[in-house]
């Protein structure tokens, strides 16, 4: 599971620097072109830590627990809403 925080770790590194770009108002806009990017980057995480969980799940790792499968049940429920949120906003 390190990878899989680890990854969680720079895209939320990433998130919060967009986030705290944003809070200085409308001047940064400009800089905040990559915003759908960061979106599909997330998007992107979620497909790969999702994978690697169900791997370990089809592989009998020792490790996969409880946590992990409600941990796979709220992935993919947050999954699903941020595919919603990006086909709703992928022209912003």
């Amino acid at each position: 599971m390190g990878v899989a925080f680890s990854i969680n770790t720079v895209v939320h590194v990433i998130m919060y620097t967009y986030y705290g770009l944003a809070a200085f108002g409308p001047k940064m806009q400009k800089y905040l072109w990559w915003k759908k990017h960061l979106t599909r980057l997330q998007i992107g995480q979620m497909f790969f830590i999702m994978g690697y969980m169900i791997f370990g799940f089809l592989t009998g790792c020792e490790e996969f627990g409880n946590l992990e499968f409600y941990a796979l049940v709220y992935g993919s429920i947050t999954l699903i809403l941020f595919l919603n949120f990006y086909r709703k906003y992928k022209g912003d």
